[in-house]
């Protein structure tokens, strides 16, 4: 809706003699939208004053228009969403279109979670002479937005408690999140691997069967890939690792359900299978590196 609601061009009926739109005119423009809409249409002026809002305001917040008009839009803002609302009215002031998230005040006293978009008003000579905003009722991205929050939550608290490394894979395939445990076990911390790319710290040799596995389950072809593979130490050695990567079934914020999971074998390749890590030293840029160490050497 909000997307499509056009400002009023300039020069229109009930223009002031200085350029600038009457509440009169403005309400005239946008009742017809508002009256086609549950949701809330307003407008304000550049002090953050709403000027005009739709009646539909009663059935979402439980105040009447009359309640809210001529008062400052931050009085109805939850006091830990005022920070945003400042950054808006800024973006607004020079003419950007604005979309967030806040928790609005109702009639009651309690707070209820809205979708805002909001753009500026404009007069004929392109200056910014008010706002025109459009209130979306935000419940239900507010919860899924909590669930997300809660689930990984409950990720990093596990993962803080485990021996073995978690990573989050993001939409784009880079380290989105990864567990605390990754310094202990790697001597990298959680800021040297974020935003990492895929084969950065892979052994050479290792990256083709990797890039296969990834490959697949990215392609949704599988719901989850396992190898084994080497994977650098801050100290520049290279260790086994079993590694497995699966979808949650639970989207992130950015969209992406992968969790990939690592843990050490460098004592069971040894024992087992004789596998020493190679010995040829390797240097990427942006991470420090120093020769490899054969595996079950120490780290």
């Amino acid at each position: 809706m909000f997307e499509e609601m056009p400002a009023p061009a300039p020069g229109v009926e009930g223009a002031t003699s200085g350029g600038a739109l009457s509440p009169e005119a403005l309400a005239a423009h946008y009742r017809l939208l508002a009256e086609s809409t549950n949701d809330v249409v307003g407008t304000g002026d550049n002090a953050g004053r709403i000027t005009w809002i739709s009646e539909s305001v009663t059935s979402v917040l439980g105040w009447v228009p009359d309640d809210l008009v001529g008062r400052p839009f931050s009085e109805f803002v939850h006091p830990e969403d005022l920070p945003t609302v400042a950054r808006a009215q800024q973006g607004a002031g020079v003419g950007e279109r604005i979309r967030m998230d806040l928790r609005l005040r109702c009639a009651d006293g309690s707070h209820r979670p809205m979708e805002i978009l909001l753009a500026p008003i404009v007069d004929e000579d392109g200056h910014v002479v008010g706002r025109v905003a459009g209130w979306r009722d935000g419940l239900g991205r507010f919860e899924e937005k909590r669930a997300i929050q809660a689930r990984e939550a409950a990720y990093r608290l596990i993962a803080e408690n485990a021996d073995d490394v978690v990573i989050r894979i993001g939409a784009d395939l880079r380290i989105a999140w990864v567990s605390p445990s990754v310094l202990k076990l790697t001597g990298w911390s959680e800021h040297d691997l974020l935003g990492a790319p895929r084969w950065d710290l892979i052994h050479p040799a290792d990256v083709p069967r990797v890039s296969e596995s990834t490959r697949a389950i990215a392609s949704r072809s599988t719901a989850a890939v396992s190898w084994e593979s080497r994977f650098e130490s801050r100290d520049g050695f290279y260790h086994w690792w079993s590694v497995s990567i699966r979808r949650t079934g639970e989207s992130a914020a950015d969209g992406s359900d992968l969790v990939m999971t690592m843990r050490t074998i460098d004592d069971e390749v040894s024992a087992t299978r004789g596998r020493p890590a190679d010995a040829t030293p390797h240097r990427h840029p942006g991470l420090h590196a120093r020769p490899t160490r054969p595996a079950g050497s120490g780290a």
